[in-house]
């Protein structure tokens, strides 16, 4: 039984902007307030916690009472699976089938809903029963907002260009890597990395420690991956030495920095081409 999956592949967000372009599908977004509140725990489960500072529970202030969950919290190792088992139960309640593919999508027949955690998007080529879809799931209890068309999805912009073209932005990210490394005000560099490649560089320095490497590594990786693949190259270069960086690696670092500064408005653009599959033998 497949359960919600945490991450859904940008591989199917993609395929699906590509879709709605091609095939003038009407997209909505969606997001689930307080989502893993909004999920009950199984009547088998008993889960226990203080009683809060201040409450007033009425009884004997002697008496040691604690408070019995009824429904997820934020914090519980089991929340994101609860909410993921609710939000699936109720999308296939409302005749949408879940991708043996990608956990995170689900297919009826006039719509794709894909999720991650608390955020949704909306797929179909009628609005209106996109819209009726989303007020049965606010009759069945769930409490949500909705976006008029898809403009920002886990941290990537969304822009639909006159032209038919999808530009992907991820300024947000890029800023935050260069706060991290305190290269928010760092001169350019045309190119992300040097022409020779990154060693091990055993007996060189170690690293200054002026930010996490690891943590910046993450962050580049998502960059690379949904928005930026000029940057592929340079920082899988960089993530093959987390776990023992030197301070030849923190400076390919500062250099992708360098880099980034000076092509903060770029992003990758892309525009569908009708419906074919191209193979190659």
């Amino acid at each position: 039984v497949l359960t919600c999956g945490i991450a859904v592949l940008w591989l199917t967000v993609r395929m699906l902007m590509c879709l709605s372009l091609s095939q003038e599908l009407c997209s909505k977004q969606v997001d689930f307030s307080n989502a893993f509140v909004q999920a009950k725990l199984a009547e088998d489960e008993h889960i226990y916690v203080e009683i809060p500072k201040g409450f007033n529970y009425g009884g004997n202030s002697e008496r040691q009472k604690v408070l019995k969950l009824r429904r997820s919290l934020y914090g519980l190792v089991q929340a994101p699976l609860y909410w993921g088992n609710h939000l699936k139960a109720v999308l296939e309640r409302e005749g949408l089938k879940q991708s043996v593919s990608d956990p995170c999508m689900f297919v009826g027949d006039d719509m794709v809903v894909l999720t991650y955690v608390d955020d949704v998007l909306f797929f179909g080529k009628d609005g209106k029963r996109i819209n009726a879809k989303i007020e049965a799931l606010k009759k069945r209890g769930f409490k949500l907002t909705v976006e008029d068309d898809v403009y920002a999805f886990l941290g990537v912009e969304v822009t639909r260009l006159s032209n038919g073209e999808i530009e992907l932005k991820q300024r947000g990210l890029i800023n935050k890597v260069l706060a991290a490394c305190g290269m928010e005000k760092c001169n350019t560099k045309a190119t992300p990395c040097n022409q020779e490649p990154l060693g091990t560089d055993a007996h060189g320095d170690p690293v200054s420690g002026h930010f996490e490497y690891a943590s910046v590594v993450g962050m580049l990786m998502y960059l690379s991956s949904n928005s930026r693949p000029d940057l592929q190259f340079s920082v899988h270069q960089c993530a093959r030495f987390t776990h023992f960086p030197k301070k030849t690696h923190e400076d390919a670092i500062y250099r992708i920095c360098r880099y980034l500064q000076g092509t903060k408005e770029k992003g990758v653009r892309f525009k569908p081409d009708g419906l074919k599959l191209d193979c190659y033998n």
